[in-house]
């Protein structure tokens, strides 16, 4: 490390607590919150002991994971996340907090909030937007954890940028075959004879004018879960297709109405799976079968 002219030495972090840990306020700090929850009193904590774990959780920006995958993993997360709130500002009518999820380190069950707007941990509480609610639910069918190699907390280039979400975890564009090829549906019913019982599917909302996504949503069975920006809770909601459809195209003052729908299909063995660029594309064909609702 070069010293800088002006600056004392003490002004230099040393990687520690200060240059003497045991007077700062930091250790000081860090060994009240220790005596009060009954923790080994300590001057330095590792990434998972229990007294950053405490910190955490103390601080609510932490969400705990069944570790199950599939449907029943989504529904575990859907509880676990019931009273968190929807992120301010990410609904494009105001500042926007920016938050972002992380593994925890040493943790396969654990996840962390972050705001990414200042980079660093700031105190909860916990807030969820459409698109960080659909990137962990995705990872949460696919792999029961965020630690996998195809999550990625990083969503700067989802949504109106361009990049679809559910790409990253092997899903497919859904290609209608029997319609010219087109990848737009409209309607529930449209949505519903071609989506296939026992398989997850990405929805992307798009303005009618701006073509630009501008919701992300997941569906299994005819049942959609998303995360809205409602003045309560919970944030999550659990609708059927058709009151999905009826809800994106006559909230938000209507910039939905005309608009349409991507469909990404979750991947299977046999799938006619295609990569065109950054995306996977697959022809369908509309089903005979009848999607349930809740399974």
């Amino acid at each position: 490390m070069q010293t800088v002219p002006g600056i004392e030495k003490l002004a230099w972090a040393d990687g520690k607590w200060g240059l003497e840990p045991a007077k700062s306020d930091t250790t000081k700090a860090l060994h009240t919150f220790q005596k009060t929850a009954g923790l080994p009193i300590t001057d330095q904590v590792a990434p998972n002991d229990a007294t950053v774990l405490g910190l955490a959780d103390a601080a609510d920006i932490l969400i705990e994971l069944s570790l199950r995958d599939g449907i029943n993993g989504i529904r575990d997360f859907n509880d676990e996340v019931s009273d968190v709130q929807y992120e301010p500002g990410a609904d494009g009518n105001g500042p926007c907090a920016q938050c972002s999820f992380w593994a925890l380190q040493g943790t396969t069950n654990l996840i962390v909030q972050m705001q990414t707007l200042h980079n660093d941990i700031q105190p909860g509480p916990l807030y969820l937007n459409c698109t960080t609610y659909a990137n962990l639910a995705l990872s949460i069918y696919m792999h029961g954890n965020v630690t996998n190699n195809q999550f990625n907390a990083d969503l700067k280039c989802i949504g109106d940028c361009g990049e679809h979400l559910a790409v990253r975890y092997g899903f497919a564009i859904m290609d209608r075959s029997d319609v010219d090829g087109t990848s737009v549906f409209r309607t529930a019913d449209d949505i519903e004879s071609y989506a296939k019982p026992d398989r997850l599917y990405s929805i992307e909302c798009a303005h009618a004018l701006k073509g630009a996504v501008g919701h992300e949503a997941i569906m299994y069975n005819g049942t959609v879960y998303h995360s809205w920006p409602m003045r309560q809770n919970p944030t999550v909601l659990e609708q059927s297709i058709n009151e999905f459809v009826q809800w994106v195209k006559t909230k938000d003052k209507g910039i939905h109405a005309n608009g349409y729908f991507y469909m990404l299909q979750e991947p299977r063995m046999g799938d006619p799976i295609t990569r065109s660029g950054l995306d996977l594309r697959v022809n369908v064909e509309a089903s005979s079968a009848v999607l349930s609702g809740k399974d």
